[in-house]
């Protein structure tokens, strides 16, 4: 005890014992002065006094792990419920909402199960907290909110500066670690298990106890029973006994008493256990793998450490193992426990895992994943330049804004989008079909309506799709059902030729698809003839035509029947059925590849094929008088000369009547933020359509909107406009065409309106809100109800304006030309694919203009491709960049590409032929004088740009 200002010296002789006792006299004193004592005389401590090293770190410490807590948590819960619950995370609550001893039940009997451990903490869970998605997800959030803080306890073990904060910064953003935090099943658990219970393991070698014992064999219990591949950091442990005899001594016979005890006891588990037992002997038939699994392990790694594989990153996952290995080197040379330790927790259960009969997936070597981070950071750990301690943080958090975005675009909705699809248009009688038996089991959780019948083609797999057993199947379902809706999903399993996709297209109808769903129906019995012999290339016709109905209301379905013949039939061939009205307007199409559902690109078809396909017909077209039409797009189509309308090609006339029959099919309109939306009480926002999340200054931009109506209305127009950096006014559109006016739509009438505009040069670039109002005969905004809407005006829906990105310079790679067109254009250059092409080929070309003035009206560019006796054999006239930035929007001195393909005729002879290329102004035909360089007038105003050699 020291009291007030005692003065203490000491005298040791300089051997190593009386350098010891002053270093652990100075550490005392240390420790009191840190507890507050008054002790102005107490000596210095020395330069290596942990204590205040400690200390003082954790002054700085703690913020820094605080941060990495958040940062660990928010990139988990971001957008959690967003998407919808995968297969696997329907199976967590699938079992997990049974009864806890129903759990055990369950999972005892069933085959490929996981052990009763998590599934027991989640059905706990759901009874508090609910089954939704973000609930579900919620405690894997958690748990790897608390790897990432046991992951800074174990990376502290590691020899050099700040092995704890790199360890806790790779397992925060790490993409996988991400994405086990993020998903509704054990491998959060599975991470936080692997951590804990090496660093207990390592605890008990380093101070051998009964408590430390205790508690490795009550993780070890509860790690087996989690996951099966835990089992596996048993094996590791083992080769660290065999490599490391004097540093394990200790604890060598109560840990081999302890894996016999633990085995014990998991093995009569399995014994009264007949589904793992199933699966443990079918695998053991199997054992081991023979052979190397190496694009196997190049998913595995690359999915590991940046996630998301893609052959082209495969460099990536090479790396991140080369670092790890060369940072378990790195932790061996200092402290040669822990780095035996993490290299045997990262190779022997890979090694293990390889031999199993069974797919390497990512997601099973979960346990191995923090071995792979500690390794990194063991290397991270020995960087003692300021400079690349930062380097190294601003790569790791590149590597996280690169692919952690993965995890929050474009969330899959895709399943609910099917089960909601068939809350709304499904009928009483229809039928679902699951092509392959798995995604079955997402129905537990997204409940379709109860009175659909379900059937599964094929049942099981394997053995997958049987023709004897699954063909039968189809014809005594689609005898009993008119309708069937099919639902494709992992059928590369279990389907893997698509059989039952051919089948329907051979015998069946496609009329409708939404969000990967088809609807199918049945032959029709009577059908019209619409059409017959149409020529649409060297190698397509068209032979014959029909459809059944020629009247029909909202909500009908219209079947048409197109029988082709060609030759190489179906290569990347597209084909489209729409309604037009007599403007060449289009109310309603339909889109898909020529032939079945999920045809390979490149696959063929026969040389004749029926295509069976068909319309359902949707909101928003009003009553009248249409045509029936249908488009092919390919690389060798060529449409008639009489008879077409901008591509499409008349099948017959289409009569839509008032009123409509079945369901109410508003809800299949899109509307993707959710607007909801009342004028008056007399129109309703049914649904809203962007064209597009971002557009571009000078570009065409807008959307759809369909009204409903609840009666005749004076209101006539609809005023938009868009609030952001600025406010500008697009202006004033129709609310419904011409031949159905809104003062005749009766109640419950819905009118898809089209609302589209040019956005100006000099609008700022920046995120708009588009705003509707809807004015009456008077001109007195209609009172809008909305969540959003002020003084008349409702928010639709946002977009970005993206600057134009201009050029005043042509590229210096391109064959030069000077020619000048009237005061308004000149012409720089051009670049040529190549200048030897064979008939039939085709050849791009970029010609560069630039603006002399900034044009006040559009231009329209010629090209001609003419032989020796001025025959045309190609033309190419157009607008600049096909009418989307038009010569009225350029500026003094830019520079713009126009590209165009040029198309050689199959029967054009060999030889040379000039490309005349010209402008003119189309409102008058007129052409702009063109002069050289030198002011020459040059004959017809058409100047030779290049010349083409047609070879053999």
């Amino acid at each position: 005890m020291f009291r007030g200002d005692t003065k203490i010296t000491t005298h040791f002789s300089p051997g190593a014992g009386a350098q010891a006792v002053l270093r652990g006299y100075n550490k005392t004193l240390c420790s009191l002065r840190l507890r507050g004592s008054n002790m102005p005389t107490i000596p210095k401590c020395e330069p290596d006094c942990r204590q205040c090293l400690r200390d003082a770190s954790a002054r700085v410490t703690l913020p820094v792990v605080a941060v990495l807590l958040l940062l660990a948590f928010g990139v988990r819960v971001w957008a959690l419920g967003a998407a919808d619950l995968t297969f696997d995370e329907v199976a967590t609550f699938y079992v997990a909402h049974r009864p806890l001893l129903d759990v055990i039940r369950y999972v005892m009997g069933a085959v490929r199960e996981h052990p009763p451990v998590y599934y027991l903490l989640m059905s706990l869970w759901m009874r508090v907290a609910g089954d939704g998605e973000f609930a579900l997800r919620f405690p894997s959030v958690l748990i790897g909110v608390l790897a990432v803080s046991w992951s800074y306890r174990l990376g502290r073990r590691l020899p050099g500066k700040y092995g704890g904060r790199w360890s806790a910064l790779l397992c925060a953003i790490v993409p996988f670690g991400v994405w086990a935090g993020r998903t509704g099943r054990m491998y959060a658990f599975v991470l936080l298990l692997s951590l804990v219970v090496m660093e207990s393991w390592l605890r008990w070698v380093e101070r051998p106890g009964r408590r430390r014992w205790l508690g490795f064999v009550a993780l070890s219990a509860v790690a087996a029973l989690t996951h099966y591949y835990l089992a596996l950091l048993w094996a590791a442990q083992a080769l660290v006994l065999l490599l490391l005899p004097r540093e394990t001594r200790a604890i060598r016979r109560p840990w081999l008493l302890t894996l016999a005890g633990v085995g014990l006891f998991v093995g009569f588990f399995v014994a009264i256990s007949p589904g793992i037992r199933a699966m443990l002997l079918e695998v053991a038939r199997r054992f081991p793998y023979k052979g190397f699994r190496g694009s196997e392990l190049g998913i595995v790694f690359t999915d590991l450490y940046i996630w998301g594989f893609r052959p082209e990153l495969l460099w990536a996952g090479l790396v991140g193992l080369g670092l790890t290995l060369l940072g378990w080197v790195t932790c061996a040379r200092r402290q040669r426990l822990l780095g035996v330790l993490l290299a045997a927790w990262g190779i022997v259960p890979l090694v293990i895992a390889h031999a199993v009969p069974e797919r390497l997936e990512t997601r099973y070597l979960t346990p191995i994943f923090p071995a792979l981070l500690l390794g990194v950071a063991a290397l991270l750990a020995r960087l003692r330049f300021f400079p690349a301690r930062w380097l190294a943080t601003g790569s790791l958090l590149w590597l996280a804004v690169w692919r952690l975005p993965l995890f929050y675009a474009d969330p899959d909705t895709t399943f609910s989008t099917r089960v909601a699809t068939l809350h709304v248009a499904a009928e009483p009688g229809d039928a679902l079909l699951m092509n392959g038996p798995w995604p079955a089991l997402l129905l537990e959780y997204y409940r379709p309506p109860a009175f659909l019948d379900i059937y599964a083609v094929p049942v099981a797999a394997p053995p997958g799709f049987s023709a004897a057993v699954d063909v039968p199947r189809l014809e005594q379902i689609f005898a009993r059902h008119s309708r069937v809706w099919v639902s494709y999903g992992a059928i590369h399993w279990a389907d893997p030729q698509y059989s039952v996709s051919r089948w329907l297209a051979e015998n069946a109808y496609r009329v409708f698809e939404r969000a990967g769903m088809v609807l199918y129906l049945a032959p029709a019995g009577d059908a019209v003839e619409a059409g017959a012999d149409v020529v649409l290339g060297p190698r397509l016709y068209l032979r014959r035509a029909t459809v059944d109905r020629q009247a029909a209301q909202i909500g009908d379905t219209i079947r048409v029947r197109l029988d082709f013949e060609g030759d190489g039939l179906g290569q990347g061939l597209g084909l489209a059925l729409g309604v037009l009205d007599a403007q060449g307007n289009v109310w309603q199409q339909v889109e898909a590849r020529l032939g079945p559902v999920h045809r390979p690109y490149d696959a063929t078809l026969p040389g004749r094929w029926r295509e069976q396909r068909g319309l359902l017909l949707l909101p928003g077209t009003p009553p009248g008088r249409y045509t029936l039409a249908f488009r092919v797009e390919g690389a060798e189509v060529r449409l008639p000369e009489a008879g077409s309308i901008d591509g499409w090609i008349p099948l017959a006339a289409l009569d839509i009547l008032p009123g409509a029959s079945g369901p109410n099919l508003e809800a299949l309109l899109p509307n993707p933020v959710g607007v909801a939306a009342t004028f008056d009480g007399a129109l309703a926002l049914a649904g809203v359509q962007p064209s597009t999340a971002n557009a571009m200054q000078g570009y065409l931009t807008g959307f759809y909107v369909w009204w409903r109506a609840a009666g005749a209305t004076t209101a006539r127009d609809a005023r938009v406009r868009l609030t952001g950096p600025e406010t500008w006014d697009a202006g004033t559109f129709p609310l419904g065409p011409e031949a159905y006016p809104p003062d005749v739509w009766q109640a419950g009438d819905v009118v898809r309106q089209s609302v589209f505009f040019t956005l100006p040069d000099d609008l700022s670039a920046g995120r708009y809100q588009v705003q509707i109002q809807v004015p009456s005969d008077t001109g007195v905004p209609l009172a809008v109800y909305a969540t959003a809407a002020k003084n008349g005006w409702c928010d639709l829906f946002s977009f970005a304006v993206e600057a134009r990105t201009r050029h005043y310079a042509p590229p210096p790679v391109r064959t030069r030309r000077d020619v000048r067109f009237g005061e308004v254009l000149r012409l720089r250059g051009y670049r040529l694919e190549r200048k030897d092409v064979r008939p039939g080929e085709s050849v791009r070309l970029t010609v560069y203009w630039q603006a002399l003035e900034a044009p006040a009206r559009v231009y329209a560019v010629f090209n001609h491709l003419r032989g020796p006796d001025g025959t045309i054999f190609w033309q190419g006239d157009s607008w600049p960049q096909a009418g989307i930035y038009t010569t009225d929007h350029w500026r003094k001195r830019e520079v713009v590409a126009e590209e165009y393909t040029i198309v050689i005729p199959a029967d054009l002879s060999p030889g040379e032929y000039a490309l005349y290329t010209g402008v003119y102004d189309p409102a008058t035909g007129v052409r702009l004088p063109a002069t050289t360089a030198q002011g020459e007038r040059l004959v017809n105003d058409e100047f030779v740009l290049l010349h083409l050699d047609v070879v053999p």
